[in-house]
């Protein structure tokens, strides 16, 4: 399961794609924004730096190639990964990934707390199912509300799940793809686990015991 989850996660991310920016040159002109070639070329090339640097990254652990399939990978197995926009002072983004794991519910939660809103599974969203923020586990044991649209806007979302796999249409959490594969592969390995115990011990035992009936049921030459 590990050897096919890395494949995976290397055909997808860094398989060698790369960024081709490609605006709506025809949409943009009716507002008298005229784009050329060497805009677009400008585009990728500011891009491909930003993602090869290590400061693209909230932590500045690695740069955002890895930190993709990363986000790729725990979505895989836990279901779910939170992914976050954080900007520097000085405008920079900076992409960080939260373990599905620490989106929780809030102890004593209460809709009224949230505008009447409600959380699921640390979800909060709309009537609408329309997602608001998240609540997340600290390590001191409160919960920080990171919101998925701060300003409000269409398009400025800084905030969101990446999903291995939905269940259902109305799930606000992630299902990780292993479900099926984990609980056969947990079996054989319960079997494997058996079949070697019980191969040792009986190695340790040098001699064995015959009963008289047995061995009077023989039949005689």
């Amino acid at each position: 399961i590990q050897t096919a989850i890395k494949q995976y996660c290397l055909w997808v991310v860094g398989s060698g794609l790369k960024f081709q920016s490609e605006p709506n040159t025809d949409f943009l002109s009716k507002f008298g924004i005229n784009i050329d070639e060497k805009w677009k070329t400008n585009v990728e090339i500011q891009f491909r730096l930003y993602a090869n640097d290590k400061r693209s990254s909230y932590t500045k652990e690695c740069n955002l190639h890895i930190l993709a399939a990363e986000a790729l990978k725990n979505a895989i197995l836990a279901g779910d990964v939170l992914i976050v926009l954080r900007y520097k002072k000085n405008g920079q983004p900076t992409v960080e990934i939260i373990d599905g794991g620490y989106v929780k519910t809030p102890f004593g939660y209460f809709s009224e707390l949230y505008g009447g809103r409600r959380v699921i599974d640390g979800v909060e969203i709309t009537d609408d199912g329309q997602h608001v923020a998240y609540h997340v586990e600290q390590k001191d044991g409160s919960f920080a509300r990171i919101l998925a649209n701060p300003s409000g806007k269409i398009g400025s979302r800084q905030a969101w799940l990446m999903y291995g796999l939905r269940h259902k249409i109305k799930d606000v959490r992630g299902m990780s793809l292993l479900t099926a594969v984990l609980e056969r592969d947990a079996k054989l390995d319960r079997f494997l686990e058996a079949s070697v115990g019980a191969a040792e011990e009986n190695s340790k035992i040098p001699f064995t015991f015959e009963s008289a009936e047995a061995f009077l049921m023989l039949p005689r030459i």
